[in-house]
Formats: C-alpha cells, sequence, structure tokens
C-alpha cells in the first residue's frame, strides 16, 4: 500500500451456504480496496465475527437457517454498512427500510457487486434502529419500484401523507415510510426544523421569511420558487431559533 493509499474496506460474509460465501470471495479476490475479514452461516455466529473483526460492511444473507437476516441488526449495535445478498426479491422494501446500500440478487454479476461497493464509498454507517442521522449518511426513499440514496445534506423538506412521508431532495423526491416524528429525532437539529404539524425544512434551503395574514409566515426555497407555509404553532419557536 502507497502512504497515500486508502486501507482496504473490511468486510464480513454472512451465508448459511459455503459454496455462497465462497462464491463472494471469489468475485472480490483481486480487488485492492476490500479486504475479506471474516464470515459467517448464522446469527449468532455473524455476531461474534462482527464484534471481532469490526468490520466496515457485511454482505448479508436473509435467510440464515431457521432464522433472518434481519434479525443480525435488530440489536441497534450497527456501525457497519449492510449490503444484502440473497436469492429472495421479497424483502427488498424492508431491506431498505433499515437503510441497507444495496439489494443484490444471487447468483451475483461482479458488476453489481462492484457498483454496490463502489456505492459505500466514504458513507458513514447508517444508523439502523434510530439515532442522530449525520449530513454525510444518506437515506433510501423510493419512486415507484426504483430505490434512490439522497445524502441528508440534500433534504429540502419533508412532508407527511398519512402513513408514509414525501422526502424531496435535490433533483430526487420519494417516499418513506419513516414516521415524521421519527425523522424529527434523527435529524440533525442545526439543519432541520418542525414548521407544521406535517412538515420539516431543512434551513440550508431557506432564502427568505416572507410574513402572511395574522403572526404566521412562509418560508421560500432559495434553488425554486416554492413557499412553505409555516403554521402559528411553530412561527414563534421559528423566529426564536432564527433570532
Amino acid at each position: 500500500m502507497t502512504p497515500h493509499a486508502k486501507a482496504p474496506r473490511r468486510v464480513v460474509v454472512v451465508d448459511d451456504e459455503r459454496p455462497a460465501r465462497d462464491e463472494l470471495r471469489y468475485l472480490m479476490q483481486g480487488w485492492d480496496d476490500v479486504e475479506v475479514v471474516g464470515e459467517a452461516a448464522s446469527v449468532e455466529d455473524a455476531k461474534d465475527v462482527i464484534a471481532a473483526a469490526q468490520p466496515d460492511l457485511v454482505l448479508l444473507d436473509i435467510q440464515l437457517r431457521k432464522r433472518s437476516g434481519f434479525e443480525l441488526l435488530s440489536s441497534g449495535d450497527v456501525d457497519y454498512h449492510v449490503i444484502f445478498v440473497t436469492a429472495y426479491a421479497d424483502y427488498a422494501v424492508r431491506a431498505f427500510e433499515v437503510s441497507a446500500v444495496d439489494y443484490l440478487l444471487k447468483p451475483v454479476e461482479p458488476e453489481r457487486l462492484r457498483e454496490a461497493l463502489n456505492r459505500v464509498g466514504e458513507l458513514r454507517p447508517p444508523l439502523v434502529d434510530g439515532g442522530r442521522l449525520d449530513p454525510q449518511q444518506v437515506v433510501i426513499v423510493r419512486t415507484g419500484r426504483r430505490y434512490h440514496f439522497l445524502p441528508v445534506s440534500e433534504i429540502r423538506y419533508i412532508e407527511a401523507h398519512g402513513e408514509y412521508c414525501e422526502v424531496h431532495g435535490l433533483g430526487v423526491s420519494g417516499y418513506s415510510n419513516r414516521p415524521l416524528a421519527d425523522w424529527g429525532d434523527a435529524l440533525p437539529p442545526d439543519r432541520f426544523v418542525r414548521i407544521h404539524r406535517a412538515r420539516i425544512a431543512n434551513l440550508h434551503f431557506v432564502s427568505m421569511m416572507v410574513p402572511t395574514e395574522g403572526t404566521s409566515f412562509e418560508l421560500v426555497l432559495r434553488d425554486s420558487d416554492e413557499r412553505l407555509p409555516v403554521s402559528r404553532r411553530y412561527a414563534a419557536r421559528l423566529r426564536a431559533l432564527l433570532s
């Protein structure tokens, strides 16, 4: 490794079938930016291997004997990225709801695996089971059958629509099943502010405040002509924050 080269990304492979683990190792053989530091065939073994190896990334199957790969993520101690590698297409939505970087179907094509690993890039690991999001992290939103990776810093505002939220970002908008209250708890408080019972705005995209009738006002977004009404309930709190 040259003095300025980055350390290889540390990877753990979790699959209950040895041929599948061997295939992933083979596909990554010779990739200088990847080092397989462990493998496991069950949820319990994976917990031990991950605790010992401290990986940056886990390639995770869905069906692990009689248990699910999702159980590995339910402890809340997830400080690594996850790429699901599975034969089952039915779990894609759930995988992206726990902030998986990608969802690959077996047999895995080398190009798709390479693309998924590249996507990890310099992103900080997602907080799967709650916690504060960092501006450099990504969230995943969907439009129809497509999934988009949206940096937190590029979220302009979020609107609640019943049981789901519409996330408006730079160049892309999509839907999320995460409730607005959870977004409010997770987003950086120095950037994102609740302005309505159904809306959160990123102040970095606000160019001005325009008074409206009564004691409230609207936020004008600097990258468009959009105006976001601020309800009276949140107006005083927002004025205090901006003063």
